[in-house]
């Protein structure tokens, strides 16, 4: 697997020994980088996640304008996020079983460019979010990353808190101080750094 710095949302719905704090809160995995680099990122805290077979975990693609998830687990890309957003398509729809037993997957769908922030802006994330967090114990969002498109900011409400994904060697200190400052400005807790590398 080529390990990438990342993007994305964490969302525990109930508290676990090393998650105590912050449970039910969701959390969005976010890059600094101008760069797609969400991969590695949200694939290996899923996985790591599926591990605890007594919980069920979710990975939802919120990067509308590029999508993987769908891709990377071995999914149906559609229907998916935009068309829930729209009320086109129920959650029962859209979730997908992958290889391992209690993971998840909730593709992207399609959306244009143009209807990208109206969705992620729609009051129906935040019951999509609110049935999510009812259904699996972790909810991961992939978002785009961090210095490159708005659509971060719309999920701050889905997810107030992100962990940030960063490439060791490859992203500077400046780069990351920005992408920090700019989740603070969307009332984004960030909880942490996650290093990759490549």
């Amino acid at each position: 697997m080529r390990v990438q710095g990342c993007q994305g949302l964490y969302s525990p719905t109930r508290s676990t020994e090393t998650a105590k704090a912050s449970a039910a809160k969701p959390r969005r995995e976010s890059s600094s980088q101008g760069r797609d680099h969400s991969v590695t990122g949200w694939r290996c805290l899923a996985f790591a996640l599926a591990e605890d077979r007594d919980r069920r975990t979710v990975v939802v693609d919120c990067n509308l304008r590029r999508p993987q998830v769908a891709a990377l687990l071995r999914t149906a890309a559609a229907p998916g996020v935009a068309d829930v957003l729209r009320r086109a398509a129920t959650l029962a729809d859209v979730i997908w079983n992958t290889v391992a037993q209690n993971l998840f997957a909730f593709p992207a769908g399609h959306a244009t460019g143009y209807e990208v922030g109206e969705l992620l802006r729609s009051p129906a994330l935040d019951d999509v979010m609110a049935d999510l967090r009812h259904r699996f114990d972790y909810v991961l969002l992939d978002s785009p990353p961090i210095r490159v498109a708005p659509d971060v900011g719309f999920l701050g409400r889905a997810a107030p808190q992100a962990l940030l994904v960063v490439r060791l060697h490859k992203t500077r200190r400046p780069s990351i101080s920005k992408s920090i400052a700019l989740l603070h400005a969307a009332n984004i807790t960030p909880l942490g750094l996650a290093l990759t590398c490549q």
